[in-house]
């Protein structure tokens, strides 16, 4: 998935201006995919947990969602040629769905890590995914020129195939289905957690948003040159993935809520302290505990999540929280295209921060996973 998104990023820009569109628009298109997004994924979560209690499995519908995706991720260039030759607006609408075809199997997706691992488990699992994604978009500085001087076909077709490699690995190692088919009532007295966890994943979308496009380029332009600001930004995504396995350890230690919410405190501080820490001795040891605070944030929220509902609906809880995340990173897009004031981005990240440690210690531990923390 996350070559598939580095490849889309990559090219995007180059398709669209090639189509005639002006160079902003690939920013709005991205922002309005991300807020389709938000309204797609917890519904899209919801019927994936409806079906697995039909079919005793999540498999099925990740492995129709990434057929999907591959088949209109493989297109993409494809559409471009015939955008060129009258059809753009076609051709974007091809782009779209491609992108909503992944938000929509983005939550059944990762609810399968409670297939995949027991409760307490679960923050060293989402740690591996996020260290493996993190370094896919850490090393996209490295990585630009290798898939640009592939040229769209075989890029978008080896986004493809490792879309569908990924599928069919997993499904060699897929637990076994449910005896049968059950049906458990909709979670209605859970609804309050649901929007909650909204609240959360939209709490560290601009938490993180701010940090990777604000404070990062701050801190580099500041003690650094624009030469070397890929190569800081890169360092940063680096630093973040990584710090994304040791945060899963302790997570799974101490416990998701406490973790979260400690993590989210001390980062608000940093948020807020920022400013005062002028000279490199002070501002790279708060930027780098920024990045590891936030990243500790963003892995737990997954954990989070599920532990907030019960098992059978653990992916439409992942969906809302993703659907917050997307619909924040759409607002953010829409008011801010090019971010906002530094100032105003310190105290957005402290206040951001701030309400998801508020937040955490309001999504309660389902009773199934009360022992497992």
């Amino acid at each position: 998935m996350s070559l598939s998104w580095l490849i889309y990023n990559l090219y995007l820009p180059r398709l669209l201006g090639e189509l005639g569109f002006a160079e902003g628009f690939a920013l709005q298109l991205v922002a309005l995919e991300q807020g389709i997004g938000a309204l797609v994924e917890p519904i899209a979560g919801g019927v994936s947990d409806r079906l697995r209690q039909w079919l005793g499995s999540h498999f099925l519908v990740v492995a129709g969602g990434v057929a999907i995706a591959a088949a209109l991720f493989v297109g993409v260039p494809a559409v471009g040629v015939l955008g060129r030759a009258g059809l753009r607006w076609g051709a974007v609408t091809w782009i779209a769905l491609w992108a909503i075809a992944m938000a929509a199997f983005r939550a059944p997706a990762l609810a399968l890590l409670a297939n995949y691992a027991s409760p307490p488990q679960w923050p060293a699992a989402m740690g591996a995914v996020t260290l493996v994604g993190g370094l896919v978009g850490a090393l996209r500085p490295v990585t630009t020129p290798f898939w640009l001087g592939l040229g769209p076909g075989v890029a978008f077709a080896v986004g493809s195939l490792a879309l569908v490699g990924a599928m069919l690995a997993l499904r060699r190692y897929q637990p076994e289905p449910l005896a049968g088919p059950i049906a458990v009532a909709f979670p209605w007295r859970s609804l309050p957690v649901l929007g909650r966890l909204a609240l959360v994943g939209a709490a560290t979308a601009w938490a993180l948003r701010l940090l990777m496009g604000n404070v990062v380029p701050a801190i580099a332009e500041r003690y650094g040159s624009d030469e070397l600001m890929p190569i800081w930004l890169g360092l940063a995504g680096f630093l973040l993935a990584v710090a994304a396995w040791p945060a899963g350890k302790i997570t799974a230690h101490f416990g998701v809520r406490g973790t979260v919410a400690i993590a989210a405190g001390v980062s608000a501080a940093g948020f807020g302290l920022l400013p005062m820490a002028q000279g490199p001795f002070l501002a790279f040891p708060v930027g780098l505990g920024l990045l590891a605070g936030v990243g500790t944030v963003f892995n737990g929220g997954i954990p989070l999540a599920l532990q907030g509902v019960t098992a059978a609906w653990g992916s439409l809880a992942v969906g809302m929280y993703f659907g917050g995340f997307s619909g924040a990173m759409a607002v953010f897009g829409w008011v801010w295209p090019q971010g906002p004031d530094l100032a105003t981005a310190h105290l957005m990240g402290a206040i951001a921060l701030a309400g998801v440690g508020s937040l955490t210690f309001t999504v309660p531990r389902w009773p199934a996973q009360r022992e497992e923390g």
